[in-house]
C-alpha cells in the first residue's frame, strides 16, 4: 500500500510532547507542539521505532504517530474577510 505523500510520522513523549532530537549529552530534547517536532518520512519507521525503543527504556511514554496535511480552505479559492 502507497502512503500520501502528504504523510508524516513524529514520536509523542509521555503523552504532552514531541521528540525533537538527542542533545551532547544524550539527553532528549522535545517540543511543545507539532510545529516544533522533527518529522519522518513513512520509510523511515525503523528510525521511529529505535526512538521509540530508547524512549521507553529509559522511562518514557512514547508513541509513534501518523499525521496528515489537509489542503487548506485558501488553496482551493476561498477568500478571508
Amino acid at each position: 500500500m502507497e502512503t500520501p505523500r502528504n504523510t508524516a510520522l513524529v514520536v509523542r513523549v509521555n503523552n504532552e510532547r514531541f521528540f525533537y532530537k538527542w542533545n551532547r549529552k544524550g539527553h532528549m530534547q522535545t517540543a511543545w507542539s507539532l510545529a516544533g517536532a522533527r518529522t519522518y518520512l513513512p520509510t523511515d519507521i525503523d528510525r521511529c521505532i529505535a526512538i521509540q525503543t530508547a524512549l521507553e527504556e529509559s522511562g518514557h511514554n512514547a508513541e509513534i504517530m501518523q499525521i496528515q496535511l489537509q489542503p487548506s480552505m485558501t488553496s482551493e479559492g476561498a477568500t478571508l474577510n
